[in-house]
């Protein structure tokens, strides 16, 4: 799954009409009194007493890949480091 994947899966398990623009990270910005009925089930980002933003919980950690990306093959591997290999057929990251 990849990562806009996840955000909108996420979001998606919250069953709200979302107004507004969802960033990178799964957050989006929104008025203190939107979606209060949501709190529960979202991380709050308070900037001022006009603006918060909120994403599902379980995007937590999204941003600098905690435990996001499930490897199950070297090519998944390829896909996010350079890979090497010895002969002897063990697998380096590097």
């Amino acid at each position: 799954m990849t990562k806009e994947e996840a955000i909108k899966e996420a979001w998606g398990e919250l069953n709200i009409y979302i107004s507004g623009h969802i960033n990178n990270n799964g957050w989006l910005d929104i008025k203190p009194t939107q979606y209060s009925r949501i709190y529960d089930k979202v991380d709050i980002l308070k900037f001022s007493n006009h603006k918060h933003s909120i994403r599902p919980k379980r995007l937590s950690g999204i941003e600098n890949n905690n435990g996001w990306i499930k490897i199950e093959s070297e090519a998944d591997l390829k896909a996010i480091h350079n890979v090497n290999k010895s002969n002897s057929n063990k697998l380096y990251v590097v």
